[in-house]
Order: structure tokens, then C-alpha cells, then sequence
């Protein structure tokens, strides 16, 4: 019986963790002390023992704690047996899940001494324990229930009947925190923080933009709409065509639209529409070529409500390609009316 107690009790050490919840008082060292009560094994031959404890503790981690104890019992021998007294030092270990209130139950294992004496003999003897219990904290201090399974290898040579008790300790006990806390309760995490969308990528959310339809890589105000500045003024938009054609394409009516948006959005806004085409034809073609072009967007734009007043021409044909006029990818970034503040 004693080898299975104590295979326990180091079961339970090996499985043990923390008993303190979530209040500060429960994550500081504590004491904790009372009277126990043990049911004795009848091979004693005596009534149930009456004692007391005294014992210290202190958290390692939130689920992980270790706690030593001194103990006292007294038995009353019966039908001709002996009686007995017991002082014992046992260490140990606990295991518990913290519920969000202050009641933490948990399991534990101990393993210790205890010094027996009887009516003729005193002994130092091995013990294992292994059970659980339960704290409750309330404000600065606690109360503790707990229950242990007991083994004691006793060296007794006048009963020999007596060698193995194997009993049930309880323990009732007011703990007193005390100290600063080993581990600080988990502050609640911040909800995170959403941003409001930003569809046209300018940098001003959507719900502070006044132009949410500006074109990519345009410097743009406080208030999101494009921003004039000395010199050459910032790109707008780039409308692009197919070889040889000022047709525009759903793709071109689509930056149009978004050109549009910003325009309506800032009134006093002008803009200039400059032609360009690639090397592929004689320059007096491409020069009235990049002219067609930039006449469909102003064109367009006409149509859809902006005055004349605020759409300047100019046209380059060939003259200032933005890329390479020898492969075919930079042919089509060559065809294009460029868009810009003015």
C-alpha cells in the first residue's frame, strides 16, 4: 500500500502547478495553517487523529506553485493498542485550473518525514500523500479545504500490525497572502483598432477624402484632392490607346471616370491633356496622332460637363517617350494621353 501511495505522490509532484487565481492576492506567497483531522488506518488500533499544520507557499508560474508544511497529530489508542503522536515535514506541489472567480480547485502531492512514537517506540518514517482541495480568497484573505490519501513506512517492532497505515488527512486552513505578486494578472488586450478604408490608396481615409477617386501616385491635400505645385505639376492620370487608334477603350473610360470624380470634386481645378505616341510611323503622323488622342478625352470630358476653360491641349507624337520605343511593352506606355494639374 505504501509504494502505491508514494508512486502517487510523485505522480502528483510531477503533474503539479499553480493554485492562485486571478486576484492579486492570490499570485503572492502565502501562508496557511489550522487544525487537521486524520482517519485512522485500523491497523493502528486507535481512534481518529487530532492535529494541526503550519505551512508556507508561493507561485512559480500562473499554473504552477510549490508549498512545504509542518504538521502535528495525536492518536488515542482503543481496544489495547497503543497510542500515537506524530510531527512530520512534508513538501510538495499543486495543479489547478483558476476559475474567473476566486474559488481555485487543485490537485496536489506531497512527500515528506514523520516521526512516530508510541506507547515504546519512536521512529523517522517516509510518507507520500496525493489529493486536492480547493482555495477561496476574499479580498485579503483566503480559507482552504484540503483532502490527501496517505501512506507512512513505519519501523515499529513491537506492533508490527502497525507498519503501513494508509489514511485520509483532511485539512482546514486560513491563508494570508502576503508580499508583492510573483505574477501580475494578464491585462485585458485592446480591441483592434480598424481603420477606416482608403479605396483611392492617397493616404487619407475614405471618410475624410473630398476626392476619393484620385488617381494613383498623385500628391494630394489634407482633404485628399490633388495638390498644385510650382514647375511641372503632378500627374493626374494616364489614359492609354491601342497602336494607331484614339479610340478609347473601357479601360481608358475607366480612368476618365475617376478623372471625373476629382474635377467635381475641386471646381477651380484645371487640368492639361498632353498627346503622345510611339516612334512606329513618320513624326508628322504620330504629331497629329497624339493631337486626335488628347481631343477624345477633352472630348470626353466635355460631354460629362467640364468647361473648356479648364482643359488645355498639347501634343508631342514621338517626341517624349516614357519608355523604351524598341519593345513592344514600351510601344504601349508610349500611347498615351498624359494627364496633369495645371
Amino acid at each position: 500500500m505504501l509504494g502505491k501511495a508514494t508512486l502517487a505522490a510523485a505522480l502528483g509532484l510531477s503533474m503539479a502547478g499553480s493554485a492562485w487565481a486571478q486576484s492579486d492576492s492570490s499570485l503572492r506567497p502565502y501562508i496557511n495553517f489550522g487544525p487537521q483531522y486524520v482517519f485512522a488506518d485500523d491497523t493502528r488500533e486507535s481512534d481518529d487523529g487530532i492535529g494541526a499544520y503550519f505551512g508556507v507557499g508561493t507561485p512559480v508560474t500562473r499554473w504552477f506553485g510549490i508549498e512545504t508544511n509542518v504538521f502535528y497529530d495525536q492518536f488515542k489508542g482503543k481496544s489495547g493498542g497503543p497510542d500515537w503522536s506524530e510531527f512530520g515535514f512534508e513538501a510538495g506541489a499543486l495543479l489547478t485550473v483558476p476559475t474567473n472567480g476566486n474559488w481555485v480547485p487543485y490537485l496536489g502531492g506531497t512527500v515528506g518525514v514523520a516521526r512516530s512514537d508510541n506507547d515504546s517506540e519512536t521512529s523517522w518514517d517516509p510518507q507520500g500523500a496525493i489529493g486536492g482541495g480547493l482555495f477561496a480568497y476574499f479580498d485579503k484573505l483566503g480559507v482552504r479545504l484540503d483532502v490527501r490519501y496517505r501512506g507512512i513506512d513505519l519501523d515499529n517492532d513491537k506492533y508490527p500490525l502497525n507498519s503501513n497505515p494508509t489514511e485520509v488527512v483532511t485539512k482546514l486552513g486560513l491563508v494570508i497572502p502576503f508580499g508583492e505578486p510573483i505574477i501580475k494578472p494578464e491585462e485585458p488586450k485592446a480591441a483592434p483598432v480598424v481603420k477606416s478604408p482608403d479605396a483611392d490608396g492617397d493616404g487619407i481615409p475614405d471618410d475624410k477624402d473630398r476626392c476619393p477617386d484620385t488617381p494613383k501616385g498623385v500628391k494630394v491635400d489634407a482633404e485628399g484632392c490633388p495638390i498644385e505645385v510650382g514647375g511641372e505639376q503632378p500627374i493626374i492620370a494616364d489614359v492609354y490607346f491601342a497602336f494607331n487608334s484614339e479610340k478609347l477603350s473601357p479601360d481608358a473610360v475607366e480612368t476618365l471616370n475617376k478623372v471625373l470624380a476629382t474635377l467635381n470634386s475641386k471646381q477651380t481645378l484645371k487640368i492639361v491633356l498632353k498627346g503622345h505616341t510611339d516612334a512606329i510611323g513618320t513624326d508628322g503622323y504620330n504629331q497629329a496622332l497624339s493631337e486626335r488622342r488628347a481631343n477624345s478625352v477633352r472630348a470626353y470630358l466635355q460631354k460629362r460637363g467640364v468647361t473648356m476653360d479648364r482643359l488645355n491641349l498639347e501634343a508631342y507624337g514621338e517626341t517624349r517617350p516614357v519608355a523604351d520605343n524598341t519593345t513592344d511593352e514600351g510601344r504601349a506606355k508610349n500611347r498615351r494621353v498624359e494627364i496633369r494639374s495645371q
